[in-house]
């Protein structure tokens, strides 16, 4: 398993690699109490096609990933990162996962109120925390992001 962090280095050099970043993101947080769905899609240009790189995503598992319509072989993701290798100039990532809320004070949070009995959901994100629930990529990197939640009628 890759370390749970992203060096200088490596941001430096996904940065000079990819540009014009987008990102649509569906969550389904009806699937459980203590994990969630999330399907992400990011489409990016590579500056050097055939070159490889990694996206952050800290999940208990991926489901499904392809690069341009290629499937990604499961051993690509280690727990914390999605090896990506053979990138065209233009790119489309799609990745489902199965991601964790967190109990911490830092991240995604689920909680069922005991006095009134309601689902309340909330994140609280630092930047590199938000590799928790959806594929993230460094401040060096601009992006545009679109989120769509599938939610029960009982959470908040």
């Amino acid at each position: 398993m890759s370390e749970n962090k992203l060096t200088r280095d490596e941001a430096r050099t996904r940065a000079s690699l990819l540009s014009d970043l987008s990102y649509d993101i569906a969550l389904d947080l009806t699937t459980g109490e203590e994990t969630f769905g999330c399907t992400t899609t990011i489409r990016f240009r590579c500056d050097d096609p055939g070159a490889s790189t990694f996206v952050d995503l800290v999940a208990p598992e991926v489901t499904a990933a392809s690069l341009n319509g290629r499937p990604l072989p499961a051993g690509d993701f280690d727990g914390n990162r999605l090896q990506v290798e053979g990138l065209d100039r233009d790119n489309e990532l799609r990745v489902r996962a199965r991601c964790a809320y967190e109990h911490t004070g830092v991240g995604f949070h689920r909680f069922v109120d005991p006095v009134d009995d309601i689902i309340y959901l909330f994140a609280h994100l630092e930047p590199f925390r938000t590799r928790d629930f959806y594929i993230y990529s460094p401040l060096c990197l601009a992006l545009g992001v679109a989120f769509i939640a599938l939610l029960t009628r009982e959470m908040h």
